[in-house]
């Protein structure tokens, strides 16, 4: 198993890739902030049947990196080729455990590792997202803002992170 993290620190972001809990290898980022218009535009592909979540997983966390504090593949949660729990910590420090899987994106807890969400705000937890997008632009107002000043988000481009809608009934 590859273990997969996003960090901000700073300017810099790193990528950390290990095989074990002990050791990881660090690789920076060459995509600066001004790049991530490029990132969020419709040359990225989404998550198609064809490809297993995990495959696709880096590709989202490079390209979300800079505008999150931390994302990474939950080591204590269960992975499949269809399914993966990612745990998410935004801008303002807020932590959430996030589901991915065929349906979309969808906050699964509060709280990283975890699958177990509150029962007082479940209106949180049944809502699949389209994209990482679509869900960080609800639960982080500097996320929003970032997006808006940077003007990287526009309705007609697709994300990385975008998952296919079914076209069966």
């Amino acid at each position: 198993l590859i273990h997969i993290c996003s960090r901000s620190t700073g300017r810099s972001t790193m990528i950390k890739l290990c095989n074990c809990y002990q050791s990881f290898m660090e690789t920076p980022l060459s995509p600066a902030l001004s790049d991530l218009p490029s990132m969020f535009g419709s040359t990225a592909s989404p998550v198609d049947s064809a490809e297993s979540i995990e495959a696709k997983i880096l590709t989202v966390i490079r390209n979300f990196s800079t505008v999150t504090s931390s994302l990474c593949i939950s080591e204590r949660l269960p992975r499949f080729d269809n399914m993966i729990f990612l745990n998410l910590t935004t801008l303002e420090g807020d932590c959430y455990c996030v589901e991915l899987t065929k349906k979309g994106w969808r906050i699964a807890s509060l709280v990283h590792d975890s699958m177990n969400g509150d029962f007082r705000r479940m209106d949180l937890f049944i809502v699949y997202h389209n994209s990482l997008t679509e869900l960080l632009r609800g639960v982080s107002a500097q996320f929003e803002n970032l997006i808006n000043e940077s003007q990287l988000f526009t309705p007609s481009s697709s994300s990385c992170c975008s998952t296919p809608r079914s076209t069966s009934p």
